[in-house]
C-alpha cells in the first residue's frame, strides 16, 4: 500500500546522499583549485545539497503522517469490531429468559457462564486498546482527542453491558432459588 510505496521511495532518496556528497566533494576540489566558476558551482551545490536536506525531511514528515494514519485505522478497527462484539452480546446479558424448572434454569446459567467467560477474554481487548491509547497519548497522535472519545463511548458500552450481566447473574440465582423451592414444596406435597 502507501507505506510500502513510501518506503521504497524514502530508499531511493537515501540512495542519493552517495551522489550528493561525490557532487560536493567534486565541488571542493573545483573551488579549491580556482575554477573560473567556483562561485556558481558551490552556490549550485549548495542550492542541490539544501534541497536534497528539504526533501528528506520532507519524506520523514510523510513517512511519520502515514504511519499515524495507520495506527490510528488498526486503533479504530479494533474499538469498532470489540463495540460490535459488545452490541452483539448485549442481548446475551440483557435477555428475562430464566426458565421454569430446576434443570432450565441450570441450562441458562451454564450458557451464562459461557457467556461471562467470553466477557473476560474480551475484557483484554479492551484493556489492549486503552493500553494503545495510552501510547498515542505518549507519542502525542495528533488525532488522539478523536480516539479517546471513540474509547470513551467503548468503555460506556462495556460498562452497559457489565451492569446488564450482573442483573441477569442475580435473576438468574434467584430463579434457581425460586425452583427448587417449588420443586421441594411439590414433592412435600406429593
Amino acid at each position: 500500500g502507501k507505506i510500502q510505496k513510501h518506503e521504497a521511495f524514502q530508499a531511493e532518496v537515501i540512495a542519493h546522499s552517495n551522489a550528493i556528497e561525490s557532487l560536493d566533494a567534486v565541488a571542493k576540489n573545483l573551488v579549491a583549485e580556482k575554477h573560473f566558476q567556483s562561485e556558481e558551482i558551490q552556490a549550485r551545490v549548495d542550492a542541490a545539497k539544501k534541497q536534497y536536506t528539504v526533501l528528506k525531511e520532507k519524506t520523514k514528515e510523510r513517512g511519520v503522517k502515514l504511519n499515524d494514519a495507520l495506527t490510528q485505522v488498526q486503533f479504530l478497527r479494533e474499538v469498532k469490531d470489540v463495540s460490535l462484539w459488545i452490541v452483539g452480546k448485549e442481548q446475551t446479558a440483557a435477555s428475562e429468559v430464566y426458565g421454569s424448572s430446576v434443570e432450565e434454569v441450570q441450562a441458562h446459567q451454564k450458557k451464562f457462564n459461557d457467556f461471562r467467560k467470553d466477557m473476560t477474554a474480551n475484557r483484554a481487548r479492551i484493556d489492549a486498546v486503552h493500553k494503545m491509547a495510552d501510547k498515542l497519548t505518549e507519542e502525542n497522535h495528533p488525532e488522539i482527542e478523536m480516539m479517546r472519545q471513540r474509547l470513551q463511548a467503548l468503555d460506556v458500552l462495556w460498562e452497559n453491558m457489565q451492569q446488564l450481566a450482573d442483573v441477569r447473574e442475580k435473576r438468574l440465582v434467584a430463579q434457581l432459588a425460586i425452583q427448587i423451592y417449588l420443586r421441594d414444596a411439590g414433592d412435600a406435597e406429593g
